[in-house]
């Protein structure tokens, strides 16, 4: 497979990491919210590259 064919491929997949991540972290806030209203004596605790606004394109949420 040419070079320019596998760059194109490879932007791609992470434009769509991307988004997926993007939704995954409106999604992490939603869901942070609503045990907050629930039990606002609780506490959320968020660890790793996330936690820390270090996380890559291709970090996962789980």
């Amino acid at each position: 497979m040419p070079r320019k064919s596998l760059d194109g491929l490879r932007k791609k997949l992470l434009k769509s990491r991307e988004e997926k991540v993007r939704k995954g972290d409106k999604l992490l806030r939603e869901y942070v919210e609503r045990i907050v209203k629930e039990y606002p004596e609780s506490t959320v605790i968020l660890f790793g590259s996330r936690a820390r606004s270090k996380a890559l394109k291709i970090s996962c949420l789980l």
